[in-house]
């Protein structure tokens, strides 16, 4: 079975670069969840030989106190059967979107992993489906709460299995209002770190608190408290072909976050993205980020930056303090959300560099302070160069030619000085177009 590592907790920090932006893209989130005793923190998640009636997948045997429970096993491979059929079919239909999934990736059968029942006496399944040459698995779950049929329930799908050597489960609360992970990986001796929530502190950096936990038999059910993220982290220290996964808390719940009305997106000055997209993207990106927690939201800065390209930047702070900038970018027919974390307080006065792809022209500083307008961006760059830009009246710095010359500035330390000459807001060039917010909140 899995228990708690006596004694360890091990803290991943974030540190702000300059402003604090701990660089999110498109999806944080952390407290650390209480330490119950050992026993509780992890229950037993053995299992044994799959019977001929039940497959497992890569010839794992399936783990979990129902793995020989042959009636419970045929019932959820058959509810999954279903489930695929009906992707089958939005797939022929030309409507697999509307499942927002991948596709079905040959049909192979469903085979189960895990058949267990949680402290609340519901019983949980993960199946994996359409398998190739045992290199990848989507990965399914049913969670049929104490009472219901798995014929009654829907079917979820949580993080892939790639190698099978990765790690993928299940999160949810159950009906005492605490969260559980089921975490499964390869079968043998294994020990995980679990983390439940990013911390955002006032500087603007992130921490995030793991919880090493270990297993006989590679599976375990692990009590978390109360997270407050819709992720939960979980990887295999040391093992470098395992990169930390995320796994979605209550995937039967969808989120609608709380952002009410956003500041200035319907005023006359707005000149950013489509107020529709910015909103939808926003809450999009807010659902994956911060959940259900209450939130303010403003617009900081919209324009349009190149030919093809409108921008909205957005200040999104968090009842309790937590502080990002997030960008909404519309370019064509598409559109991008890019967010960072900064200090609570000056968050509204971080300049944003952008960083155009090679079409789109000059290396732009977005300075979202009205003291900046008309005043002067001092930039420090390669070997102490000091360069001093002008701040146009739409808050735009032009800082480069083309991206070729955007790398010496990043993380190059900058002063923004009103057109008086006061300074306005000191940092370091921050810039988060490409990166993946999903890495980062794993970190």
């Amino acid at each position: 079975r899995w228990i708690p590592a006596v004694g360890a907790v091990v803290v991943v920090i974030g540190l702000a670069a300059g402003f604090g932006p701990g660089l999110l893209s498109s999806p944080g989130r952390h407290r650390s969840a209480p330490q119950p005793a050992p026993g509780q923190t992890a229950r037993g998640a053995g299992g044994g030989e799959p019977s001929p009636d039940v497959p497992a997948a890569f010839g794992w045997p399936v783990r979990g106190d129902l793995a020989g429970d042959v009636g419970f096993g045929r019932a959820v491979l058959g509810r999954f059967r279903r489930d695929q059929e009906l992707r089958r079919d939005q797939e022929l239909r030309g409507d697999q979107e509307l499942r927002g999934d991948q596709p079905l990736r040959g049909g192979k059968p469903p085979r189960l992993m895990y058949a267990g029942t949680l402290p609340d006496g519901s019983r949980l399944a993960l199946s994996a489906v359409g398998h190739d040459d045992e290199l990848y698995a989507r990965v399914l779950s049913l969670h049929v709460p104490r009472g219901s049929l798995p014929q009654s329930v829907d079917v979820h799908e949580v993080n892939p299995l790639v190698d099978g050597h990765s790690v993928t489960g299940w999160v949810g609360h159950l009906r005492d209002g605490f969260a559980h992970a089921v975490v499964l990986a390869a079968p043998g001796k294994r020990r995980a770190e679990v983390s439940g929530e990013i911390r955002y502190l006032p500087d603007g950096s992130t921490r995030r608190v793991w919880r090493p936990v270990e297993s006989g038999t590679g599976a375990a059910v692990v009590a978390l408290g109360r997270p407050l993220d819709p992720f939960v982290a979980v990887r295999l220290p040391g093992d470098p072909s395992s990169a930390p996964v995320l796994l979605p808390v209550d995937p039967d719940r969808p989120i609608e976050p709380p952002i009410g009305q956003i500041g200035g997106l319907r005023s006359a000055s707005y000149r950013g993205p489509d107020p529709g997209l910015v909103a939808d993207d926003l809450t999009r990106w807010v659902s994956d980020t911060f959940g259900r927690r209450r939130l303010a939201v403003s617009v900081l800065w919209s324009g349009q930056l190149t030919i093809t390209r409108r921008v909205a930047v957005l200040l999104v702070r968090r009842s309790d303090g937590p502080t990002l900038q997030v960008t909404v970018s519309e370019e064509g027919d598409g559109s991008s959300t890019d967010a960072r974390s900064v200090a609570w307080a000056t968050g509204a006065l971080v300049p944003w560099l952008f960083v155009p792809n090679a079409s789109e022209g000059h290396v732009k500083l977005i300075n979202p302070a009205p003291g900046a307008r008309g005043g002067t961006a001092v930039v420090k760059g390669p070997a102490g160069l000091v360069r001093r830009f002008d701040i146009g009246p739409d808050g735009v710095a032009d800082l480069a030619r083309d991206q070729t010359q955007a790398y010496g500035l990043y993380g190059a330390p900058v002063t923004v000085l009103s057109a008086a000459g006061r300074v306005v807001v000191r940092g370091r060039l921050a810039n988060p177009d490409g990166a993946s917010l999903r890495q980062v909140l794993r970190d």
